[in-house]
Parts: structure tokens; C-alpha cells; sequence
């Protein structure tokens, strides 16, 4: 007995669906957009001794969603309330030293914390660590906003994340008193 090419017809048809539906939520999970979302956990800043630039570490826990996100570099816009817009390039620095209350401290954390040394922010995996800038500013001001800007290998995907100076309140900050060590401006 010979089926019928209606019921070939469908059936070919309702395996063939079934077959793309089960493709449908890879397609879907492609088609979400890329973010990187975050909070400033600390924020820390210090001028050049000779009062010509202002450095900055802040602490930031931060996550990929929906995607890995291959990281090349990690800049810094800031905007002081009378100044334009001022871009830099997070760094590492060999000895980064800050005076907090009048004393000489240097930050003594391990270099594989600092967030500009990873490669990759793996999809919805969060990361916490550090990001130390400097910039050729130098007035006693309020921050109107910084904004943290993830650059890709191929320069083509940036994801930022910004904070207002109302978002970054010192009661919500931590400081940690952990990661700095008294230092000697004398012997070293």
C-alpha cells in the first residue's frame, strides 16, 4: 500500500520544521546584542607632584552579557565640570604611589588584577579589578561623568559603560585600606 503524497508532503514538511526549530534559539542567541554592563566598586584619585596631571585607579566589577567580548584596550573619557572632553589610555605602572591624608601609600595589588591585562570578558562570567589612568588635568573640581570604553582586537566593537558624578556617591564606594602600604618619598 503506497501512502498518500499528501501525507509525504506533510510529514516531510512538520520534520523539516521540527529540524529548524531546534536551530531557533543558536539564531536567537546570535541575534542578542553584545553589552558589557558594570559598577564602580572604588574610586581613587591623586595629582603629579608638580600638580600637572591627575591620576586615577578605580576598582569596577563589570560583565559581559550575551556574548563573549575579545578586550584589546580599556580608555577613559572624563569631563570635568569646566573642561572638555579628556580621553587616556588605561596603563600599568611599575610603582603607583598616592598621598591619602597626607601620607605617602603605594598600591600593592597583584598585576593580574588590573583590567586592561585581560584579554577576553568571558559571556556572563563578571570580573573585578582595577584601572589606573592619568590625565593632563589639574583643577579642583567636580566630575561631571567618566566613561569606561572596552575596545576590541580588531577595533571595530566598543561597549561603554558611564557613571554621573550622582551615580558615584563616596558613601557607596569602598575603601580599601588593604591595597595600600606606607611608603617613603625619602628612601625610595
Amino acid at each position: 500500500m503506497r501512502l498518500s503524497d499528501d501525507f509525504k508532503f506533510w510529514s516531510t514538511l512538520i520534520i523539516g520544521l521540527i529540524g529548524a526549530l531546534a536551530w531557533l534559539p543558536i539564531i536567537l542567541e546570535n541575534l542578542k546584542e553584545q553589552k558589557i554592563e558594570g559598577k564602580i566598586i572604588s574610586s581613587y584619585n591623586n595629582t603629579n607632584k608638580d600638580k600637572t596631571q591627575i591620576f586615577f585607579l578605580y576598582k569596577l566589577s563589570i560583565v559581559a552579557t550575551n556574548k563573549d567580548f575579545l578586550l584589546k584596550d580599556i580608555d577613559l573619557k572624563i569631563k570635568f565640570k569646566s573642561s572638555s572632553e579628556i580621553i587616556s589610555t588605561s596603563r600599568n605602572n611599575r610603582i603607583v604611589v598616592f598621598n591619602i591624608d597626607g601620607n605617602f601609600k603605594k598600591l600593592n595589588v597583584p598585576d593580574n588584577t588590573f583590567l586592561n591585562n585581560l584579554s577576553i570578558l568571558k559571556k556572563d562570567s563578571p570580573e573585578v579589578g582595577y584601572l589606573f589612568f592619568s590625565v593632563d588635568y589639574c583643577k579642583d573640581e567636580p566630575i561631571d561623568y567618566v566613561e569606561f570604553k572596552f575596545i576590541s582586537f580588531d577595533n571595530k566593537k566598543e561597549k561603554s559603560i558611564r557613571f554621573t558624578n550622582e551615580e558615584i556617591k563616596n558613601e557607596k564606594l569602598l575603601f580599601d585600606d588593604s591595597i595600600w602600604t606606607d611608603f617613603d618619598m625619602n628612601t625610595n
